[in-house]
């Protein structure tokens, strides 16, 4: 159905409800999922309907405005034809859940192209219950990284140091990087889903990872490169990292938690939770993790919100040790920042000082211990003079 001419005759009503739908992934889902519908209602109720002259998504609509008009049993055919299906998807084995999405596209389709005059359905679906994203910890992502292999802990390190999906992740291009001090990485780019734009970083894990699984990471001479493939140097799907990310948290242990009418569970989906949540922990403003996150920012959000790489660097660095499951979050050193941190103490050396804290921030303990000490040093030097 894709390849439909969309000057065909009779299907109007179908493209102008595809182009109503704003996420370029759900107008390709629902337009599968109609595919499915109307072959088999061509096929089943359509072919030889004397009520519908022209087998077409606009001669439907227009049968169901009329029967919009009526107060009689015919009144509910189309009812009828969608109540069918429903009965067909479960015998055919398909899930409640599952066959609740499908009638929800069919819904959907009716109800823009009659503006509003939906369907009046007689299914009982079983009673929802509420999925909750569950929300992993350090330690969580720790017994996950121990089910990966290098090329699916570089997947999984990467999301929950950007906040980006699995959908996002799989087209990253390595032109999309720039390589910044101290092992992190800048990432832009636009999600596939929305379209919309994204300003992200990645930190040591996931650049670690990353190389550790592909090699040095070139952006300049690669930039058309993906970054990210699969054992068989074949592109990963954001389908095939999700099914790979779910067996590794499975593997780990995890189980779906029953609380009450709520489920909550672990999924690839949970590395974007985590994410948003470490940097709301560390008091990063909302419009930096929407940012990320390639969520769309409000007029005023937007208007206001064009910070510098530098000024968002450091505010990730700081919040990095909320993120990274290599750094305690009461140290978030490596050996050559301690390094670092001792050539300051011995010298007092500022530009070495100034360094650190671009690197740290001014809020990290050691950043306030090295100020006072050279703030000391800076006091002592005229009270000898004057001796």
């Amino acid at each position: 159905m894709s390849n439909l001419n969309r000057n065909a005759p009779g299907w109007n009503t179908f493209f102008s409800w595809i182009d109503s739908l704003s996420a370029r992934k759900t107008r390709r889902d629902y337009e599968e999922a109609f595919s499915l519908f109307w072959n088999w209602a061509l096929e089943n109720r359509l072919k030889n309907d004397p009520s519908i002259t022209e087998p077409t998504p606009d001669a439907l609509i227009r049968h169901r405005l009329v029967e919009l008009k009526k107060e009689a049993p015919e009144r509910f055919h189309c009812e009828d034809i969608v109540e069918a299906y429903h009965r067909t998807l479960l015998d055919r084995g398909l899930s409640d859940g599952s066959a609740r999405r499908y009638i929800a596209v069919i819904r959907s389709f009716y109800k823009h192209a009659t503006r509003n005059g939906g369907l009046d359905l007689r299914i009982k679906f079983k009673k929802i219950r509420v999925q909750q994203k569950y929300v992993p910890s350090l330690d969580d992502i720790r017994k996950v990284r121990l089910q990966c292999n290098p090329i699916l802990w570089s997947l999984v390190a990467t999301m929950k140091d950007s906040g980006l999906g699995p959908d996002q992740v799989s087209h990253i291009k390595r032109g999309q990087i720039e390589k910044l001090d101290g092992g992190f990485w800048y990432v832009t780019g636009q999600r596939q889903k929305t379209g919309e734009t994204f300003s992200t970083f990645l930190g040591p894990d996931a650049t670690k990872a990353i190389e550790a699984a592909y090699g040095t990471i070139t952006p300049s001479i690669e930039g058309r490169a993906p970054v990210f493939l699969n054992e068989y140097k074949k592109l990963f799907t954001s389908s095939a990292i999700t099914q790979r990310v779910q067996r590794a948290i499975k593997a780990a242990g995890f189980k779906p938690i029953e609380r009450g009418d709520q489920t909550e569970s672990f999924s690839t989906y949970s590395f974007r939770i985590f994410f948003n949540s470490a940097l709301e922990t560390a008091r990063v403003p909302e419009n930096w993790r929407k940012r990320a996150m390639g969520h769309a920012l409000g007029d005023v959000q937007g208007a206001y919100s064009h910070p510098a790489i530098t000024e968002l660097l450091r505010t990730y660095r700081d919040a990095y040790k909320f993120l990274s499951i290599e750094i305690p979050a009461q140290q978030g050193m490596s050996p050559e920042d301690v390094a670092d941190m001792m050539h300051i103490f011995a010298t007092k050396d500022k530009a070495a000082f100034a360094k650190f804290i671009e690197a740290h921030g001014d809020e990290h303990p050691i950043s306030k211990l090295l100020k006072r000490q050279i703030s000391a040093s800076e006091v002592e030097k005229p009270a000898r003079k004057q001796q």
